[in-house]
């Protein structure tokens, strides 16, 4: 369990010199504070060799600010800041895995305390790996693909570019090699996953397949052009979406207590349409008019479903 041990180490001396925090900390204070964490006998030899692996293998290099007699996560010019926090969170994913790593005694005392979602919705998270491979070195994946639309299954040849996760369901988004389009496959619909030979580089030049999702919630990728949306939502709720917002672009125009008023800006989709009907009266669209319209025809339709008494057994309602 070393590993772990490190990982959380790396993770923590990360927090301390990242983060474009103004004050840069000295060797001593670094030491200092791992011990605070719980970490014994670190040394500046130790830190040194701490810091030479988180460049090595993070790709992140700590160096020392003479003018503050300190040190500084620094990143690259030309660095993706997202890839960086992407890596980011699976260091702190790691970090919680831990506390189910120790021992297995310590797992079966702490599944006591801790309620997992059903597994069964994490279906197809067995070809995360190779899809990672497959991507890193540029091979063409071969599947067969049952859509939730379709009846029959079919069977895609692509080049693999992102994996994406949502709402505990895993997604590769891809180049299909049949119509050159780009598409998003989820993972817990692919059989019959095989890497096939490798493809140019050029497949997926000049793409950014992580910016197609910019101004998009939820994985429906629509080729229109994002829009402000304002919402209106009760107090109660508020405090929900401002603790988790629904997406990056979110500001609050107004919060006293009474409404939460807050604006995005994004492409109209499903995604985000189901979102908003989840709120039930909780929420309510103001701008654009034609969302606005859209919600308020499928809340027309879920009351007619409710208009009547349900005969049971049969589906069917009587007035």
């Amino acid at each position: 369990m070393a590993l772990i041990g490190n990982l959380k180490k790396y993770l923590l001396i990360i927090r301390m010199l990242g983060g474009g925090k103004s004050r840069h900390l000295s060797l001593n204070e670094i030491i200092r504070n791992l011990e605070g964490h719980g970490f014994s006998n670190v040394s500046k030899r130790t830190l040194s060799r701490d810091f030479q692996f988180i460049r090595d293998e993070f790709g992140a290099n700590i160096q020392y600010q003479p003018k503050s007699n300190g040190y500084k996560l620094m990143t690259e010019e030309d660095e993706d800041c997202d890839d960086f926090q992407g890596f980011l969170k699976l260091l702190e994913l790691a970090e919680r895995v831990s506390i189910l790593s120790s021992s297995i005694q310590s797992s079966l005392k702490a599944s006591k305390y801790i309620v997992f979602e059903d597994n069964q919705f994490f279906a197809g998270t067995d070809h995360l790996k190779p899809l990672t491979e497959a991507i890193h070195t540029r091979l063409l994946v071969k599947f067969k693909y049952q859509s939730f639309i379709k009846d029959k299954k079919q069977v895609y040849l692509v080049a693999p570019a992102l994996i994406m996760e949502h709402k505990n369901r895993w997604y590769l988004l891809a180049k299909d090699q049949s119509d050159r389009r780009v598409k998003t496959f989820g993972l817990d619909r692919m059989e019959e996953l095989i890497c096939k030979g490798t493809f140019p580089y050029a497949e997926i030049a000049g793409t950014d397949f992580k910016k197609l999702y910019k101004d998009t919630v939820g994985i429906t990728r629509l080729d229109k052009e994002p829009e402000l949306v304002v919402l209106s939502f009760s107090a109660q709720q508020g405090r929900y979406v401002k603790s988790l917002p629904i997406h990056h672009s979110q500001c609050v125009l107004l919060d006293d207590g009474i409404e939460l008023k807050v604006s995005l800006y994004v492409v109209i989709n499903l995604d985000l349409k189901m979102q908003l009907l989840s709120y039930g009266s909780q929420v309510e669209v103001l701008e654009p008019m034609e969302l606005r319209a859209a919600i308020a025809e499928e809340l027309k339709n879920s009351m007619k479903k409710y208009a009547g008494t349900p005969e049971y057994g049969r589906g069917v309602w009587v007035d």
